[in-house]
């Protein structure tokens, strides 16, 4: 089903680039808003695949990463981060390239394949429109788009890059490259899941976390080849939190990458608002010296923060691309919600606009943390776990489970169905949450009757009222 990311792609990115990216460029801000929880996924899914590979202890590999990227960010500041970005994607060019044309060098495409279809792993067109299915197309899609609207269209470590952009037209160009490299990125991932799972198709290896499964792979599979464990632990260090849970692959996690764009991101807000606010409050002056100073210690200050987070996603008993689109879609669906509101329903005023998110962060949590809480475990498809002989011929004779797709759940005072809903959905939830409450607070409580600028209306919905 994560094939139909494309499709997602292309109705995402377009939006980002015609409908968000005009507003948000032309008003030339540092901040579009304050986030850190996600810097904890970021740090713990490459740390879990190093200390995989390597044997260290995970929390030591969550701290020794954390800490680097601090000192990473602190002493080369953001140019950094956005001069290192060709060469990091170049290295998870190669990586992925390399992993398929070695995985494949004992099999082919068509066994690849064959095998997949045997193991119903190339299942495209589930079209049940219950929420409660994970992996539909339906969810896929909406859900989908909505996630990626939450990292391009509203998260602040995409869209400080953009604002460093010389004008829209360039800005609005990098996000539609967009498409085709990740579109790239998403074939070779949904490649290397599949030659994964034919290469345990007969034998599923036991492991501490399914998050385990691509490391697991490169040992046995391609250790003997020169240079291979080092080349894919070259790539967790230059990507980004992609795991295709079709095919429970673990791959293109970038730590400098993205945890220093966070630690330059979170610096940036806290300078931004500290010398608004110290200026403005005459208490003290805080000029651009003390500001460069105090930039070089928010990120180890930050990183510790992110390393006891981490150590908190460890402890999860799910998939990492689960934890990250559970933490875009609770924290980031209500943040896109109240940017679709003042792009689109200029009527609304701060008042309703308050209400409106924080009734869709109460509501978007509440269904996060209900499903955590119940142990919302997805039926999955079956495995071979028992590697006796007499069963190294079941890939191809397994059936697919009835109420495969849906989740286990324990009986909740009749809550239960909402806590069931596919986490694909949670940033909808919060985006439609957000909107339906600022529009009916603003109806019935009114407000200021202030009207707001016009640049800050999408050019393309002014007609809006």
């Amino acid at each position: 089903m994560i094939l139909w990311f494309f499709l997602v792609y292309l109705i995402a990115f377009p939006l980002v680039a015609f409908v968000f990216l005009p507003v948000l460029h032309r008003l030339n801000t540092t901040s579009i808003y304050e986030t850190l929880l996600y810097n904890s996924v970021a740090l713990y899914a490459p740390s879990l695949a190093l200390s995989s590979l390597t044997g260290i202890p995970l929390i030591l590999s969550i701290t020794l990463s954390a800490v680097l990227s601090a000192v990473y960010i602190s002493f080369g500041g953001a140019k950094a981060g956005i001069h290192t970005s060709a060469i990091q994607m170049l290295v998870i060019f190669a990586s992925m390239a390399v992993l398929v044309a070695i995985g494949l060098r004992n099999t082919t495409l068509q066994e690849v394949l064959s095998t997949a279809h045997n193991g119903h792993r190339l299942n495209l067109y589930d079209l049940r429109m219950d929420p409660r299915v994970r992996h539909s197309i339906w969810s896929v899609v909406i859900g989908g788009t909505g996630n990626v609207l939450c990292l391009f269209a509203s998260n602040q470590l995409s869209m400080q890059k953009y604002m460093v952009m010389k004008n829209l037209k360039d800005a609005q160009r990098v996000v539609l490259l967009n498409i085709p490299f990740n579109a790239f990125i998403l074939l070779t991932y949904v490649s290397t899941g599949l030659i994964v799972y034919q290469y345990y198709a007969s034998c599923h290896p036991q492991l501490g976390s399914t998050n385990e499964l691509l490391p697991r792979f490169v040992l046995d599979a391609l250790s003997q080849v020169p240079g291979i464990i080092g080349l894919f632990a070259a790539a967790i260090y230059s990507a980004g939190i992609r795991q295709k849970k079709t095919c429970q692959i673990l791959a293109n996690m970038h730590i400098f990458s993205t945890l220093s764009s966070s630690f330059a991101a979170l610096s940036a807000l806290l300078i931004s608002d500290a010398t608004t606010s110290f200026n403005k409050g005459k208490i003290m002056r805080f000029d651009e010296k003390r500001a460069v100073t105090v930039a070089r210690f928010l990120p180890i200050i930050f990183a510790f923060l992110t390393v006891g987070m981490a150590i908190l996603c460890s402890k999860l008993k799910t998939i990492v691309l689960q934890i990250s689109f559970i933490v875009f879609g609770a924290a980031g669906g209500p943040v896109l919600g109240s940017f679709v509101v003042g792009l689109f329903f200029k009527f609304v005023r701060g008042q309703a606009a308050l209400a409106g998110i924080v009734s869709s962060i109460l509501i978007s949590f509440m269904v996060a943390i209900g499903s955590a809480i119940l142990k919302a475990d997805p039926v999955q498809l079956p495995l071979v776990r028992d590697c006796r002989a007499e069963n190294i011929t079941i890939a191809s004779q397994m059936q697919l489970p009835e109420n495969y797709g849906y989740v286990k759940i324990n009986q909740f005072y009749g809550l239960e169905n909402i806590f069931q809903v596919s986490y694909q959905y949670y940033s909808i939830i919060g985006v439609l949450s957000n909107v339906i409450v600022s529009i009916i607070w603003q109806h019935c409580f009114g407000g200021s009757d202030n009207r707001s600028s016009v640049k800050l209306k999408c050019p393309k919905f002014r007609f809006v009222k």
